[in-house]
């Protein structure tokens, strides 16, 4: 092998091992999702250039072309589904299942981030073994569209307008991705053209329009540089920044300068050659493709947070299964690229796509065949999914925009002026429902002054609103509360701990959605400043409120657990287990909520009898453990959000206070 093709895998190792110890949870490579980029760009790199070679030497064939990409991906791919397939059957919950089917059609067809794209969040992500696979389909994507695009060019006598119109398309795409992020952050992230200028960059450099380097000491400097804006990222991003956007202009810039130095004798390029980076590199599709199947099952089997030896364990799995992929699949298959009859591989493929294609329909059709499920088990996932209608629209761009323009909902009596008020995040809104029927069968009415993601704090932001929505959402309801005497009575209710520390808002490992709080000027904070900041805006925040003269009701931290737990107890049911054997420690509850309980008792110290505490611990918690199920019924939708039924059991001081004589 070259020194040239040895430096690109030891660049593949550097992208992959990213990856996957960001999907392992570890916080130290919180941004290592950005080695998927560091592929994008290096796939251009060698693709364009490869192709417009071909072309001009009047060796370019499509048909083999696509072939050896056939060689390259699929045997890998089809032999990973096909495990998984078998795998899901026995460990996935039905919808889980379900959408593995919905997910396993739109892998076949090479478009799995279509499907994602109206599933998901990558950063929240829903229980998919092959959420990986969308990076998957964005580059066969540019794998087939670049070919034909070239050809046509070919055929038109445009191939020396190749440079050109790459970097034209890159800076529509760049622009676009730009523009449109913070709206569109999803069809950004999994969309092709959004992500075409990452593959341009490395076409650009493949395509010579930069020139040759002749100076060592430029050499070790652009290497170096280039180096470092891969490598930085990895440890500084994490799932609050805006991506791709601006943010995934260093890691591409940065291997695209490394591509430029990549025939050089740098020393940072010569440490890309060396062999074990080199053999990972070799291995690192193989090893993608297994790394995030792996970890999902593994960690969906557990009724806990993983453990530093849980990921050690996962980490020698991953190398092993990745390695004995590469070379009984891969490199096998691969290594047949020039046989002139690949009749046997395209019909074999064709054939086994077709049987995923059947299967994963068949998990679509029958729901993800709940029936291998015991009674207890089904109850449980039916419990959490029912949402107790408020009256109110549960989607996120209404939510946004009643938020932004003060447009707020009503729930309850629509024919009664509103005398309450519930403000906070999405555990505000997990209340609404059942606050919304006390309210009608008492015949009074209430704004729903909620926005997830954004607590009852005011001149703050958060990372979830870089925009400063949530701050425009909290000075409108202060300023409702301020305007509308009627309001007699508020709720306030948020999952405060999330903004101050990585608290993960669901997801599994390595694809939790933090939040973080900044201040009113949008500055992004460490965790102490995070803290002090909340300790001050919450304390003048609750002045403010019991400034207004109203009866406020305050909901104290719900208990919450490192799982989802309407998940983990259906599993549990499954393997004959009872609902006793989870339960969430109290001590944990504690430690999490330590720095939100003292700053409550020192509002409730500092205005006495002026606020009414609702505690969810003193409702859940006994005896060193705070309980996930009452009376036969689910306390909770998720990790944290309190069900319809835990709702009812919270509000019952709320419920008394409207049945009594005003």
């Amino acid at each position: 092998m070259s020194a040239y093709y040895k430096s690109i895998d030891g660049l593949r190792a550097i992208a992959v091992v990213g990856v996957i110890l960001y999907h392992c949870g570890l916080a130290t490579f919180s941004g290592g999702y950005t080695g998927v980029d560091v592929f994008f760009v290096i796939s251009g790199y060698l693709i364009v250039s490869g192709i417009a070679r071909d072309i001009d030497a009047n060796s370019f064939s499509l048909k083999s072309y696509l072939v050896r990409r056939v060689r390259r991906i699929v045997p890998v791919l089809i032999g990973m589904l096909f495990v998984v397939s078998f795998a899901s059957v026995f460990i996935l919950l039905p919808e889980d299942l379900d959408f593995y089917g919905l997910s396993l059609l739109g892998a076949s067809a090479f478009i799995p981030n279509v499907i994602f794209n109206k599933a998901f969040s990558y950063f929240t992500s829903s229980n998919s073994p092959v959420i990986h696979l969308w990076s998957i389909g964005v580059e066969v994507q540019f794998y087939v569209g670049i070919s034909l695009f070239l050809v046509c060019l070919s055929k038109m006598k445009l191939l020396n307008r190749t440079l050109f119109l790459v970097v034209l398309l890159s800076l529509i795409s760049f622009v676009s991705n730009i523009v449109l992020i913070e709206n569109h952050q999803n069809p950004v992230f999994y969309y092709t053209p959004f992500r075409f200028w990452e593959f341009g960059l490395g076409a650009i450099v493949g395509l010579g329009m930069l020139p040759a380097l002749r100076h060592k000491i430029l050499e070790n400097v652009l290497s170096f540089l280039g180096v470092i804006l891969v490598l930085a990222p990895i440890f500084i991003y994490d799932t609050t920044w805006l991506f791709p956007g601006f943010a995934a202009l260093a890691p591409c810039l940065g291997t695209a300068i490394i591509l430029y130095c990549i025939e050089s004798d740098a020393v940072l390029v010569r440490a890309l050659r060396q062999p074990v980076l080199t053999l990972v590199g070799k291995a690192s599709y193989s090893i993608y493709i297994w790394h995030w199947p792996i970890i999902f099952f593994y960690e969906y089997s557990l009724d806990r947070a993983m453990a530093a030896n849980d990921i050690a364990i996962l980490l020698v799995a991953i190398f092993a299964v990745g390695f004995a992929s590469w070379y009984v699949i891969e490199n096998p298959f691969y290594q047949q690229k020039n046989r002139p009859n690949s009749k046997p591989l395209i019909f074999g493929c064709l054939g086994s796509f077709a049987v995923l294609l059947l299967f994963g329909g068949g998990l679509v059709h029958f729901k993800g065949f709940p029936e291998r499920l015991p009674p207890a088990a089904l109850a449980v996932i039916d419990e959490a999914e029912y949402v107790e209608p408020s009256g109110c629209p549960e989607n996120a761009p209404d939510i946004r925009e009643r938020s932004r323009t003060d447009s707020y909902c009503v729930i309850g009596d629509q024919n009664a002026s509103p005398s309450w008020a519930l403000w906070g995040d999405s555990h505000a809104r997990a209340l609404s429902g059942p606050f919304s029927e006390m309210l009608l069968q008492n015949k009074e009415s209430a704004l729903l002054l909620g926005l997830h993601g954004c607590p009852a704090l005011l001149d703050i932001n958060v990372t979830h609103y870089l925009s400063g929505l949530c701050q425009t959402h909290n000075q409108n309801a202060y300023q409702r509360l301020l305007a509308q005497p009627g309001i007699r009575n508020v709720i306030m209710s948020s999952r405060y701990s999330l903004y101050l520390y990585d608290t993960a808002t669901g997801g599994l490992a390595g694809q939790r959605k933090t939040i973080n709080l900044m201040d009113g000027e949008g500055s992004r904070l460490t965790e102490q400043e995070r803290i002090t900041l909340f300790r001050k805006a919450y304390q003048e925040t609750m002045q403010k409120v019991v400034s207004l003269g109203k009866n406020i009701y305050v909901m104290t931290p719900m208990p919450e657990a490192e799982f989802n737990i309407p998940e983990v107890l259906s599993r549990t049911f499954w393997r004959g287990g009872r609902d006793s054997d989870i339960k969430i420690p109290e001590t944990d509850y504690l430690r999490l909520n330590e720095v939100v309980l003292e700053a409550m008792d020192a509002v409730a110290k500092k205005y006495p009898g002026k606020i009414h505490w609702i505690s969810p611990h003193d409702a859940f918690c006994k005896d060193g453990a705070c309980d996930v199920m009452a009376d036969g019924h689910i306390l909770y939708r998720d990790s944290n959000h309190p069900s319809s039924f835990a709702a009812h059991i919270l509000l019952a001081p709320i419920a008394r206070e409207l049945q009594s004589p005003n």
